[in-house]
């Protein structure tokens, strides 16, 4: 949800300043959990965005129309995030069911600077110094927890040093295997999730 509302608007915080309603969030589900399920469900509304099916956000440069751009970030680089974001895409979201891949690809240093809105700096030797602003990011990761206790024990003080574990959102349900809700307990479900999706769309169509 704050993936769709981070392209729209930012929030005053109480304590001063305007901040990005972006979340990061980090889920440590176990094996058949069906977090492929859900997360396909979710990414809907962005796939429709990208597309280009439900109206566009990001202005291309000079032209004075709308297109849409790619939103969803699965395994990439930092290099191949500062593209993307330089060729126009405001808002991403980083949305990976096997989160592992997020941890080897990407420079976490470098995504945590994205977490407050800040300027975006960039610099190579081949390309110079690049300055994005304005431009919004969200997280929703989810690693096996077997997985993350690895990654943890390898990498636990990079992630808390850089930022990383400050500012993540961590969830860490129990098991769900061999359970199935009840048909009184999942009557509503497919209204909700209709409901959840048309408020996405339309938040991604602004």
């Amino acid at each position: 949800a704050s993936a769709g509302v981070q392209g729209v608007a930012d929030v005053q915080s109480p304590f001063g300043g305007v901040i990005p309603t972006s979340l990061f969030c980090l889920v440590t589900p176990h094996s058949g959990d069906r977090v492929t399920h859900v997360m396909r469900k979710i990414n809907a509304p962005f796939l429709a965005f990208e597309e280009g099916a439900l109206g566009c956000s990001a202005m291309s440069k000079g032209e004075g129309r709308f297109v849409a751009h790619q939103m969803l970030v699965g395994q990439a680089t930092e290099q191949g995030v500062i593209d993307l974001q330089s060729d126009g895409a405001n808002s991403i979201y980083a949305a990976l069911d096997e989160g592992h891949t997020f941890f080897k690809s990407l420079s976490i240093p470098a995504w945590c600077k994205r977490w407050d809105g800040d300027v975006v700096r960039h610099n190579t030797r081949t390309g110079g110094p690049i300055l994005l602003r304005g431009k919004r990011a969200a997280m929703c990761v989810s690693v096996q927890e077997q997985v993350f206790k690895k990654i943890m024990k390898r990498h636990g003080e990079d992630l808390l040093t850089s930022g990383f574990m400050p500012r993540t959102l961590f969830a860490m349900p129990p098991s769900l295997q061999g359970l199935r809700n009840s048909y009184a307990m999942s009557a509503g479900l497919p209204m909700q999730e209709q409901e959840f999706s048309r408020r996405l769309r339309a938040l991604l169509s602004k």
